[in-house]
């Protein structure tokens, strides 16, 4: 098991509903970095496999992930900030990854089906190495954010909200389905 996840479960306590999730984005992040190092350096031969599951990884980000920071934008964080003021400062901290995390996740669509489109290893090099190095970007900063995120923003959930407060928090975060 990953030493993140590891972190993760010992800091969040049972009752945060946003650990699975943060095991499974860790998880799709450190393949999703891997493919990238594997275009880069298995080469043409194996281009076109590469891409496609890059492909598929870069979905799952685009839906199942964009959802899950909806509910922290929309749902945990401005309850937080209410409830416990003292975590605005952080708060906005987290906003401006999520913008950075969607960002990147759209400039790595958009080399990956450049790519896609054209397969002419050689002259694709450059963008073969900023696919990489943007991969490795995107795999810091999400694992960066998610440790920062249960250290503080999850940590107040699970032990600084009454129960009550937990459950109604709970109950608004039902509509995203979250794990």
């Amino acid at each position: 098991m990953d030493i993140g996840i590891q972190e993760q479960k010992k800091k969040a306590g049972s009752g945060s509903c946003f650990q699975k999730d943060h095991q499974e984005f860790l998880q799709k992040s450190e393949s999703l970095h891997q493919v990238f190092k594997n275009i880069c350096y298995e080469g043409k031969l194996l281009l076109g496999r590469n891409l496609r599951r890059a492909g598929c990884l870069l979905q799952f980000f685009e839906t199942r992930f964009v959802k899950h920071l909806e509910a922290e934008e929309k749902v945990l964080y401005p309850f937080i900030e209410t409830h416990i003021p003292r975590y605005a400062s952080v708060i906005l901290f987290f906003h401006r990854e999520h913008k950075d995390l969607q960002e990147t996740l759209g400039e790595l669509r958009q080399i990956v089906e450049k790519l896609q489109g054209n397969q002419n290893y050689l002259r694709n090099k450059k963008l073969i190495e900023t696919i990489q190095w943007k991969g490795a970007y995107f795999n810091h900063l999400l694992r960066s954010h998610i440790k920062t995120e249960v250290e503080t923003v999850l940590y107040a959930f699970d032990r600084e909200l009454r129960r009550e407060e937990r459950q109604e928090l709970l109950e608004e975060l039902r509509q995203y389905q979250l794990h």
